[in-house]
């Protein structure tokens, strides 16, 4: 028995094949890197929305705030009225009522004066 053993020459790249990959393989890395930019300006435009959505909300509550206050000095301005005036009719009502009360007992006294004739 004969055994036959086979010899095989190493395999030897060619340059250009060589390069063939080189080349492939960086066009992948190109083509990750290009995906990884889309999805970077993809994120960039979504931020962007975010942030003017955020300044508009933001110039809401400060128009708001500003209402507010104009609001509560208004108020003030009110209730120092509304106080002044019930002062006012709080002195109002006792000087009617003394003249009512003076009126009374005049009256009253002149009445008696008249039921005593």
């Amino acid at each position: 028995m004969q055994i036959q053993t086979q010899t095989y020459a190493p395999y030897t790249m060619k340059p250009y094949d060589l390069q063939e990959d080189l080349i492939e393989e960086r066009d992948k890395e190109l083509q990750r890197i290009k995906g990884d930019f889309v999805a970077v300006n993809q994120l960039m435009k979504e931020l962007a929305s975010h942030i003017n959505v955020q300044g508009e909300m933001v110039d809401n509550i400060a128009t708001n705030i500003t209402h507010a206050k104009n609001d509560c000095k208004k108020a003030v301005v009110d209730l120092q009225k509304a106080d002044a005036e019930d002062s006012s009719s709080v002195k109002l009502y006792a000087i009617i009522g003394a003249g009512i009360g003076t009126a009374a007992t005049i009256g009253g006294a002149a009445l008696a004066a008249i039921i005593l004739l």
